[in-house]
């Protein structure tokens, strides 16, 4: 559960903009990797689903050369999580898929050696904007502006880190009325113990660690986590965008290699069949860390809000409570019963943020918040729990805010802090966010338990 992240100096990290579309990275890419036929144009849309269409590499190559998007419907952004749409679709106009050729990796080998992906910013163009190029909805390039605002006006860079908790599911072939369709295949004891890793669910999550480092990603240590058969994986600190296209990749290729077995990998913040939550901790570090106070002062005050996009279903609500999600918007150092662990300065991890999340813009939101924060110069008034006494909790200047308990409370939280967020984060987004979430929020509680485990396991 560690994941430690040493913040990078502004002179040695990477740009955080997009590279322009070049011909000669495809070409390089696929003259090193002579088995990939396919290239999958990815996406996350606003319901943290990953969302493809697969191109040949002939044609991929085609639209590299001639600096083209791949032009689809105006559906990317509009789907459900229960497979309906937005009732306001446009039914006419287009969304264009501009690639990060920078992205372009492989999926591991037999099968998927086939493929590659690269992930994809979005431009949408309607008829009644006069087809004007609109990204306000795209949440990777949300995150992209806020890093280069970061960066232009007050010389800040980030570095993050992902924990993915997962848990490897069978089919319940003895299921009873009223039993789960799915339980999971290990149920050892938890807390690193070394007698779950002789469960045969461990194998697995080997095989997936090895495909992983064989293709490239960078990953800290793994391990058994809770009782029920869960597991952890812990990613390397990159660059937010670069970290979050690895953390799609992650996810993808662990489910892929699991279901290869007939079984189901699924990092779903709760299930009933499951005694604990699966989270989704996310390290942020900043460097320089002369306004850290500031930052962690504008995120502590909107994070009751945030929470509607790191925590973006009614299952992620189970996880609120201590060494979980945190019970208040509070902090403390190295202190796993807040929803934001101080590891050491400038360096945090936020507890209250599982799978189900769109992480370039849960991201997005976070660091917007905290450097609204710094550009408020906002005070540091709540207390470090690790250190404060029972009567200095009770004295501090603020008393932390709860963390919402229901995903609408949270919904009407962000939507209260959409207006000081907008300051620095285009508000478009927050907004539309809003409506597909309610609207999804609606649908999916229309449907009975079983549909909605199956759709949560299969998406997330």
């Amino acid at each position: 559960m560690e994941s430690p992240t040493t913040a990078p100096t502004p002179e040695s990290s990477p740009k955080t903009s997009y590279p322009p579309t070049c011909e000669n990275s495809l070409s390089d890419f696929l003259g090193s990797h002579p088995h990939v036929q396919f290239i999958r144009y990815q996406w996350v849309d606003l319901s943290g689903i990953l969302r493809a269409r697969c191109l040949h590499k002939t044609h991929a190559l085609k639209l590299a050369c001639t600096d083209q998007p791949l032009r689809c419907g105006p559906i990317t952004l509009q789907a459900l999580a229960d497979n309906s749409i937005m009732p306001d679709l446009p039914r006419s106009g287009v969304h264009e898929l501009h690639p990060d050729w920078s992205s372009l990796r492989t999926l591991g080998c037999g099968r998927s050696a086939a493929n590659a992906t690269v992930m994809c910013s979005i431009i949408e163009r309607l008829p009644q904007d006069e087809n004007r190029p609109n990204s306000s909805k795209c949440p990777r390039q949300a995150l992209s502006e806020i890093l280069n605002l970061a960066a232009r006006r007050w010389g800040i860079q980030f570095l993050v880190g992902f924990e993915v908790e997962l848990v490897i599911l069978q089919d319940n072939n003895n299921r009873k009325d009223g039993d789960p369709l799915l339980v999971p295949l290990g149920s050892g004891p938890g807390h690193y113990c070394v007698a779950s890793m002789r469960e045969p669910s461990f194998q697995y999550l080997e095989e997936c660690v090895t495909e992983l480092i064989s293709a490239g990603v960078s990953i800290q240590d793994f391990h058994v986590e809770g009782t029920t058969g869960q597991f952890e994986i812990a990613l390397a600190p990159l660059p937010p965008i670069q970290a979050v296209d690895e953390l799609v990749r992650v996810h993808d290729m662990v489910k892929t290699t699991v279901k290869k077995h007939g079984y189901i990998a699924t990092m779903v913040p709760k299930l009933p069949q499951l005694h604990q939550g699966s989270g989704e901790h996310i390290h942020i570090s900043l460097s320089p860390t002369d306004h850290e106070d500031s930052f962690l002062a504008g995120m502590l005050h909107h994070l009751p809000g945030i929470c509607a996009v790191t925590m973006p279903f009614a299952q992620s609500y189970e996880r609120v409570g201590r060494l979980e999600a945190g019970e208040r918007a509070d902090w403390g150092t190295e202190n796993r019963d807040v929803a934001v662990r101080k590891i050491e300065p400038g360096h945090w991890e936020i507890r209250c943020a599982d799978a189900t999340a769109n992480m370039y813009l849960a991201l997005a939101t976070l660091l917007a918040a905290g450097l609204l924060g710094i550009k408020c110069q906002r005070p540091l008034r709540s207390s470090d729990v690790s250190l404060a006494s029972d009567a200095t909790v009770a004295d501090s200047v603020d008393i932390p805010e709860e963390l919402p308990r229901t995903f609408g409370d949270a919904l009407q939280l962000l939507k209260a802090s959409s207006p000081d967020l907008a300051q620095l984060l285009h508000n478009d987004i927050l907004n539309y966010y809003v409506a597909v979430k309610q609207v999804e929020s609606m649908r999916m509680a229309q449907l009975d338990q079983d549909q909605v485990d199956r759709l949560m396991v299969t998406f997330f």
